[in-house]
């Protein structure tokens, strides 16, 4: 018999806290979603909470409650007891049925809310009714794999068609049925963009651009600049105008700025890196120092200062989001570590994969890479808008599109780093309060660990994969945005240093090379997000030396490695996210070996710096580590995760508050996109399951709901 007892609210996130009035926590689409209650047109509506009010967010109450019952033979007098107007079984549940009651919203809200809490019902779920989006596809005839085209767009959307493997791609379609890079600017520092190309001319903003090569304001290419052009088109083409490619923000707007044809100063780099900060959220860079193995250079003293300082005011003081190309040495030996651009921390370094994820025949590796996109070296090269008619990459013909306005033979880490930037441009215009870091770490979590079977592969002490070829993986925009919906902001960047004064003799031809060591007291901890290694050596030849360093939970960053430089002396600092989330506290340990014989140097002063967020910026007692795992904010005490997870024997433990005898279910993720549910019996007030499916350390996410 149905009889009202005191039992749980209706089910929601065990980490949201207490609803404030009108607001519901309730299942929609299959996920537990909290939504706020509004009055329109004389009925009470829901919206998402913490996402614009759009006709997509809107949840109209339908009247419906879906009850299942461990009684279904009892529904007739259920739906008297609770003075529906009708009742019928549901479809496909045996065990449920569909009651339908009056009013215009919040009272089947809480008729619902009475119903669940009657005896033998086991949930009670109201049915909402959502405007569902028609799937966008752009109509531009070199977007999809068609047979009479020389290529296709591959990056955004492979289906394995010539000679590809289906999937590796940056995951972007399905954000564009809401996101397509609208009041987002992306400036492509480089060579010229012709803002005059039919693909180009409809997203080109001609007010902000500029051009530091012949000094006004029109950045379009001269003779033989076909570089900027292209990479353009990666970024952000025009979608859906029926008459090429599509870019990965198909609706975000371009500014040329042209900088590198045929030179530029430390004075003209800096200029363009913070020109228009205020407005121009990312800045793509497809180029840097020679990639033959020997060189090592980096910013000047301006442009290493305005690097800095777009981090920390551009945006509204969210930082400019700048991507810089890793670099295309691989051929040569070279390491992206060598170059000061692509391993600054206040750039987003990117390296490319081939149309079947695996490294990119000219893809050099380095510890300090963020994240991998697609690019050429495979089966396919990369198409791309050209500079129109003959005066390209493409010429006509010769296995290349039939118009010379295309070219589908473009690539290097110059075509993913502006393929990234459109895909970011996405997940900021989804999210624009994310800062520059919060951005990093979004992508480091959402990366897909493409070629997965590659021995470099590993995961650090806080539960992050990382490889030198791919750094956290193939960039993947779907989860990226989905991650951050729900993101709560790094707190403010803290940095620590600690020296190793004096020399020491570097073993000449020894593995076991020479360490120095960096403690780093309790006081100093902070959680980690990047590190920079300042070292000085004197060495004959600087390329045999190899550089590791190793953290106090154990993780190996593989700085650089030997490479074909026989140049003398060394003056640099490397830098890595391959610790992000780790803790500094504790000895970190450097070695460095000589793996030649014949010559032999000296390791001379060093400094590791680190750079991060307050273990716990809140003081609620939870680490940031643990809030961000939760989705809950390390910068408001208030909000904090629930329930408490521990982690004896490696494995997840869940506790959380319960009723004897009613049925809970866990969902498990390591991504927070794809969840496993597992149903528990509660066998009193408190509830402690443990995770069969996680092995230290990693990384899982865990929501506790009542089906």
């Amino acid at each position: 018999m149905f009889l009202p007892v005191l039992r749980r609210a209706a089910p929601a996130f065990l980490l949201v806290s207490a609803a404030a009035a009108q607001s519901y926590a309730l299942r929609d689409a299959g996920q537990e979603r909290r939504f706020e209650a509004v009055a329109e047109a004389g009925a009470v509506v829901l919206y998402e909470s913490g996402r614009a009010r759009t006709a997509f967010t809107r949840r109209r109450i339908t009247g419906e409650v879906l009850v299942r019952l461990e009684q279904v033979a009892e529904a007739p007098l259920l739906a008297a007891l609770c003075a529906a107007r009708a009742w019928r079984p549901a479809p496909v549940l045996d065990d449920a049925v569909l009651l339908t009651f009056p009013g215009r919203g919040s009272e089947v809200l809480a008729a619902a809310e009475s119903v669940q809490k009657m005896r033998g019902v086991r949930s009670a779920e109201v049915i909402l009714a959502r405007r569902q989006s028609k799937r966008w596809t752009p109509n531009d005839p070199l977007f999809a794999n068609n047979t009479a085209n020389a290529g296709y767009q591959w990056h955004l959307q492979n289906t394995g068609a010539r000679g590809g493997t289906a999937g590796v791609d940056i995951n972007v379609t399905g954000v564009w049925d809401t996101w397509r890079g609208s009041g987002i600017r992306i400036a492509i520092l480089d060579d010229g963009l012709q803002t005059s190309h039919p693909d180009l001319t409809a997203n080109v903003d001609t007010v902000n651009d500029y051009d530091w090569n012949g000094s006004d304001n029109d950045p379009s290419p001269g003779s033989f600049d076909d570089h900027g052009t292209c990479c353009a088109g990666l970024a952000a083409g025009r979608g859906n105008n029926g008459l090429g490619i599509c870019g990965a923000a198909p609706e975000a707007t371009l500014v040329g700025l042209r900088l590198i044809s045929p030179d530029s100063s430390d004075t003209t780099q800096s200029a363009a890196l913070l020109h228009q900060n205020e407005i121009i959220q990312i800045k793509s860079n497809s180029w840097g120092p020679d990639d033959g193995g020997s060189v090592v250079e980096g910013p000047g003293t301006l442009t290493a200062a305005a690097l800095q300082q777009a981090a920390a005011t551009g945006r509204g003081g969210l930082g400019t989001l700048i991507l810089w190309a890793a670099g295309n040495g691989l051929a040569a030996g070279d390491d992206s570590n060598y170059d000061g651009y692509a391993n600054s921390i206040y750039t987003i370094a990117v390296t490319s994969v081939t149309d079947s994820g695996a490294q990119a025949s000219h893809a050099e590796p380095g510890a300090n890479i963020l994240i991998a996109a697609p690019s050429d070296g495979g089966a396919q090269n990369i198409s791309s808008t050209d500079r129109t008619g003959s005066s390209g990459y493409n010429a006509g013909g010769g296995g290349n599109y039939s118009s010379a306005d295309y070219t589908n033979d473009f690539g290097g880490t110059s075509a993913a780093a502006p393929l990234a930037g459109g895909g970011i441009a996405l997940l900021i215009q989804s999210k624009p309060s994310l800062g520059w870091r919060d951005v990093k770490e979004i992508l480091l979590r959402s990366a897909t660990q493409n070629s997965a079977a590659d021995p470099g592969w590993f995961s650090n002490a806080a539960g992050f994969h990382f490889n030198d070829k791919f750094g956290a993986g193939l960039l993947n925009i779907q989860s990226a945005v989905t991650l951050a919906a729900a993101w709560n902001n790094l707190g403010p960047l803290l940095t620590q240093s600690v020296a190793a004064p004096g020399a020491l003799a570097i073993p000449d031809n020894s593995a076991a090379g020479v360490t120095k060591t960096f403690t780093f007291t309790a006081a100093q901890n902070i959680r980690v997000e990047q590190i920079a290694l300042a070292v000085s050596v004197t060495h004959a030849r600087r390329g045999q030396l190899d550089y590791q360093l190793t953290s106090p939970a154990g993780t190996v960053c593989h700085l650089a490695r030997p490479r074909p430089d026989n140049n003398a002396n060394l003056t640099w600092t490397f830098t890595s996210p391959q610790c992000w989330g780790e803790s500094a506290a504790g000895t970190w340990t450097l070695r460095v070996a000589d793996t030649v014989a014949s010559r032999t140097g000296t390791l001379n002063a060093t400094t590791l710096t680190l750079h991060g967020s307050a273990p716990d910026a809140d003081g609620d007692g939870f680490t940031a580590d643990t809030e961000a795992w939760f989705g809950t904010s390390d910068t408001d005490s208030l909000s904090t995760p629930t329930p408490v997870i521990t982690r004896p024997g490696g494995t997840g433990t869940v506790t959380f508050p319960s009723v004897a005898g009613n049925a809970y279910t866990v969902e498990t993720s390591a991504d927070l996109v794809t969840w496993t549910a597992f149903s528990v019996t509660a066998a009193g007030a408190s509830t402690t399951w443990t995770d069969p499916a996680h092995t230290a350390p990693q990384r899982r996410y865990y929501k506790v709901s009542q089906p």
